[in-house]
């Protein structure tokens, strides 16, 4: 949301954002994760087209492990944070 919807919407304008957002999540993930595999295919090419050394292998093997991790929401959490557990 930008400032303007901040100031002026309503709480109805703001849940359509929202949703509206959310829809299109899973779109842009799938979208993110294509063309994070295009450029490994793309990557992988060049250096077979110019004789250059492959990749690390355990940083080939990493970045495909990045690119199957689920999509985490609302970022990571802090080290900081009292869990219920421990509470």
């Amino acid at each position: 949301m930008n400032s303007c919807m901040k100031v002026h919407a309503t709480q109805a304008e703001h849940d359509a954002a929202r949703e509206e957002w959310f829809a299109g999540r899973l779109e842009r993930q799938k979208e993110k994760e294509r063309k994070a595999r295009r450029k490994i295919e793309q990557e992988k090419f060049l250096r077979e087209w110019w004789g250059l050394p492959e990749k690390d292998r355990e940083e080939a093997r990493r970045e495909m492990e990045k690119l199957k991790r689920a999509e985490r929401i609302g970022g990571l959490p802090s080290k900081e944070r009292v869990r219920i557990e421990e509470r």
